[in-house]
């Protein structure tokens, strides 16, 4: 897989079809490229286009770029403001693997910096990275993010969950031991290019594949020996929400579950990176059936909360046994006491709620 670069000066783009150059844009000279991929994001991508334009860095370009998305009337609309300082582009829906790519291909800045259309950037957020980038003369940077949107998350941190330690490699990537938060995301446009950037053959906003395009893209990207670093100050701040890429706990490990079936089928894998593969596999498997038992709890289907917990016991612990015990035996009690106990993790379990 490999990006086709396009040769056309950026001034040239402003009389191709699909593509809206702002008259500033062509002013500047890069260091950085930001790339936004807008799919049902109008309501939120005001607030994402502010923050990386109140960055204290300032050497950067920003590309938009309409991925076939039904609100588009919305989002030419919010994005009038705007249209002056950022390269437009529409393109027919291609995921947002796609899209990023477009604008990769496109870009002129040595780096290119993620960002959904719904997150924020903290202002310092560039001037940090690349700081720490240059210091330690690094190809790729993430941070930590500070979540928001959802109740269960308000005030968390991304690490919180989703940590990274030691050193990042393929297999610390496979394994979970090292998370990337997209939208936090910086690196040399050359690695992106060289590395083939973003799988484009990921099922279209499927939330049980959707975001693997970006796991996949980190672990080539280590695997080729791109030199990736991470602070663990929050520099961001990652929205969830009811409808986004992110989905439900369940979705999320069923989303990791198929994402190391990919790389499994993908690639040739050393013994180590098979070894980090089966660590995330079987937790996520845990964690899947467990959050499916939780759902079936609250919905009072007793007799798929017990089957439930027994998927979710491959290795025989004696604490999800007990579970499963309760749930056979006095499930009504074992509900209420879920309810009671942990009321915040109750409703977000709950299917009938809004998660993020």
């Amino acid at each position: 897989m490999s990006l086709k670069i396009d040769n056309n000066p950026l001034s040239e783009l402003q009389n191709t079809e699909g593509i809206r150059v702002g008259e500033t844009v062509l002013r500047s000279e890069p260091r950085v490229s930001v790339v936004i991929p807008a799919y049902n994001v109008a309501q939120y991508i005001g607030e994402t286009l502010d923050s990386v334009f109140a960055q204290t860095f300032d050497e950067v370009e920003v590309f938009v770029v309409n991925d076939g998305s039904p609100d588009t009337p919305e989002l030419e609309n919010v994005l009038q403001p705007y249209f002056a300082k950022l390269i437009y582009i529409v393109q027919k829906n291609a995921g947002p693997g796609a899209a990023r790519n477009n604008a990769i291909k496109k870009a002129r800045g040595e780096f290119v910096a993620f960002v959904d259309g719904d997150d924020i950037w903290m202002p310092e957020k560039l001037e940090k990275q690349l700081a720490f980038l240059d210091e330690n003369r690094f190809d790729m940077v993430y941070s930590n993010g500070e979540l928001f949107g959802t109740p269960f998350f308000e005030g968390k941190l991304f690490m919180d969950s989703s940590p990274s330690s030691g050193e990042v490699t393929p297999e610390s990537i496979i394994s979970a031991k090292c998370n990337v938060l997209l939208s936090s995301n910086v690196v040399r446009r050359k690695h992106l290019l060289s590395a083939g950037g973003f799988d484009e053959t990921v099922p279209l906003y499927d939330l049980e594949a959707s975001g693997y395009e970006d796991f996949d893209l980190w672990f080539r990207l280590a695997r080729s020996g791109t030199k990736i670093g991470y602070l663990t100050e929050p520099l961001i701040k990652y929205r969830t929400r009811a409808g986004n890429m992110t989905g439900s706990v369940a979705q999320m490990n069923k989303r990791t579950l198929v994402a190391l079936d990919f790389i499994k089928n993908k690639y040739q894998l050393t013994a180590s990176e098979l070894k980090a593969r089966e660590i995330l596999y079987q937790r996520s498997h845990v964690n899947y059936f467990l959050e499916l038992a939780k759902q079936d709890l609250i919905a009072k289907n007793y007799d798929g909360a017990r089957k439930n917990l027994a998927k979710a016991n491959v290795s025989g612990s004696f604490k999800l046994k007990v579970l499963e015990l309760l749930a056979t035996y006095c499930a009504p009690v074992l509900r209420s006491a879920f309810a009671k106990l942990r009321p915040a993790e109750f409703s977000f379990s709950d299917p009938r709620s809004a998660r993020g």
